[in-house]
């Protein structure tokens, strides 16, 4: 139920926005921002497998950072995964840093009595 909500907030919501990113018709890649704050957020920034390392994911980011930049949003944040290597140097390599690190923690369904 949980995950339903905030999968239909990400659509209703009028701080949220969703891009699609898209290669002769067809889906490569996709981005979500949030515009709650003064910061902005971007997350859920992603490129198909197939498409990965062709410099898509690079136009995207610039796409969307020149977009908030011309909005008037400077402060912008990216969510990640820190074990998503490849995301990480995309980021940095575009002029982002680490700020604050969390650590998460998973657990199998499996393992709950």
């Amino acid at each position: 139920e949980d995950s339903k909500s905030l999968i239909e907030n990400c659509f209703v919501l009028d701080t949220r926005e969703q891009y699609l990113a898209l290669l002769e018709d067809k889906i490569i890649g996709v981005v979500s921002v949030n515009l709650e704050e003064e910061d902005v957020s971007i997350f859920g920034f992603g490129i198909v497998p197939e498409f990965r390392g062709k410099g898509y994911g690079k136009e995207l980011l610039h796409l969307m950072v020149d977009k908030l930049l011309q909005r008037g949003r400077s402060d912008i944040t990216i969510d990640v995964n820190n074990e998503n290597a490849n995301a990480l140097e995309l980021y940095n390599k575009a002029g982002f840093h680490i700020e604050v690190s969390y650590e998460y923690y998973r657990i199998k369904l499996s393992r709950i009595s």
